[in-house]
């Protein structure tokens, strides 16, 4: 079998595995790489916390295109959706925990280890990579442990790494009150529920961390903090109707039908501020900040826990993982020049720091962001995988004929 290292087993790297072993045209070998026990759920959809949900409903979260309602029919018929009827919004939507979803993805590696229609081999490789050496006949991983596989090429599906201190927050990054990693499971539950918090960061991760405190009965005052004092908005209610997955693979998206393909960047953002003053829902926003707005005036406030929620570390020069440290050093990947991710050509094929790429290595999923655009969203990465399967079958196939 031609071997296709696939490394990371969260949604990225599983849905890689999944898509390719229905799609191939002879069998694969394909090796998940991740030192978690089981694949499919990864970081994010790992979380226990029952308000931990999914950001859209079950019905955008099925990574087949082919079933887009695959997802929603497990949630119905494993018995997820009548256990969690707090999942059923007024709308009549349904938004799943997220660790319903990472038992579904949990469940799809191993309904297609067992069979899949191209017959190809799925094996979970408990060890975390070390390392990565690239030649002309494939690829030799170096992998916790002492241990090395070889395989015709290899996919980068690990995510986002773990979150950064701030630097204007580094004086109390070692102090008891001090949390560094809002998804630490153990965490919250260190707080009390009388405690003055701080939530450094208002997105998605604030959210997440403010359920979870009101959850476990917290009572004490919770201000959080950002440099534009903004909150996630509401669902979009100019909505696009059509297909999701119609939308994801028509050749010339709306946005290009309704204002042409702009010449210049300006011209771009011109088009992108129209759409946004005609859809964008009013009254949404929340400013709060130490430096009042418009006065000027400094407040200073005591908290008991301060909660790191300013997201993930997307840049890989700065990370804690040692394999993104041992790629940099290598010279196989470099940052991408938004700070989002690495440096990737049109396809996802990483762009080291002399300009060169590698038909051996390639990039899925959220470090491909500065290059390629919205990757965290399920069916983004699943598009992008869809468009990865005759480039990865193809290499595979030309390299185990030498």
């Amino acid at each position: 079998m031609r071997s296709i290292a696939i490394i990371g087993a969260g949604y990225s790297g599983a849905a890689t595995a999944l898509l390719l072993s229905r799609s191939a045209r002879e069998p694969l070998d394909l090796r998940l790489i991740d030192p978690r026990p089981a694949p499919g759920a990864g970081l994010a959809h790992s979380t226990l916390e029952p308000d931990h949900r999914l950001n859209g409903p079950d019905a955008i979260h099925a990574p087949y295109p082919d079933d887009p309602d695959h997802f929603a029919a497990w949630m119905r018929d494993s018995g997820a959706l009548a256990r969690d009827p707090g999942a059923l919004a007024d709308t009549g939507r349904v938004f799943p925990r997220r660790s319903d979803f990472g038992a579904y993805m949990s469940a799809e590696v191993a309904r297609h280890t067992r069979a899949n229609p191209s017959g190809s081999r799925i094996e979970h490789v408990s060890r975390a990579a070390r390392r990565l050496r690239i030649d002309a006949e494939g690829c030799t991983l170096e992998l916790a442990g002492g241990t090395t596989l070889r395989t015709h090429c290899c996919v980068l599906a690990l995510g986002w790494d773990a979150p950064a201190v701030p630097s204007a927050l580094g004086a109390i990054g070692g102090s008891p009150g001090w949390i560094g990693d809002a998804w630490d499971p153990a965490a919250l539950g260190r707080v009390s529920d009388r405690a003055k918090v701080l939530l450094v960061g208002t997105g998605l991760t604030a959210s997440d961390v403010f359920a979870a405190l009101l959850a476990r009965g917290h009572r004490g005052p919770v201000l959080a903090l950002s440099r534009h004092g903004l909150r996630p908005a509401s669902q979009n209610p100019f909505r696009n109707n059509d297909s999701l997955w119609g939308r994801l693979l028509e050749p010339e998206p709306v946005f290009l039908r309704r204002h042409g393909t702009p010449r210049t960047i300006g011209a771009l953002m011109q088009a992108l501020r129209t759409d946004i003053a005609n859809a964008a829902p009013r009254g949404s926003g929340m400013s709060v900040g130490f430096i009042e707005r418009g006065t000027g005036t400094l407040r200073e406030e005591r908290f008991d826990v301060v909660i790191n929620c300013t997201g993930p570390q997307a840049r890989p020069s700065a990370p804690r993982n040692p394999f993104w440290r041992a790629m940099i050093a290598d010279g196989l990947v470099h940052d991408d020049g938004s700070g989002n991710g690495i440096e990737v050509d049109a396809i996802g094929r990483p762009i080291g720091p002399d300009g060169r790429t590698s038909d051996r290595l390639f990039a899925i999923g959220p470090p491909t962001a500065g290059g390629l655009g919205e990757s965290t969203a399920v069916p983004f990465i699943s598009r992008h995988i869809l468009k990865l399967i005759d480039p990865l079958q193809g290499l595979a196939v030309d390299a185990g004929s030498r």
